[in-house]
């Protein structure tokens, strides 16, 4: 297992920041508020047939994503 990084961006289609979730070279999700609510896409894995993290790890970037859009 790769570790997870996260990358604060900017894109066009979107009306705030999202936060980029990534295992590798493998984005694995955004996380975004929309609506006052924070939302999570979750992408499908090409490679394999399933993404597998350390539960602790995959708990502490969500919380990473929420505290970088600014939700504490």
């Amino acid at each position: 297992m790769k570790k997870l990084t996260l990358q604060l961006i900017s894109l066009i289609d979107r009306d705030s920041l999202v936060v980029e979730i990534w295992e590798g070279d493998n984005q694995f999700a955004e996380v975004y508020m929309q609506n006052g609510e924070i939302q999570i896409d979750i992408f499908p894995i090409l490679d394999r047939d399933y993404w597998t993290f350390n539960l602790y790890e995959i708990q502490d970037s969500f919380g990473e994503a929420i505290k970088l859009l600014g939700n504490k």
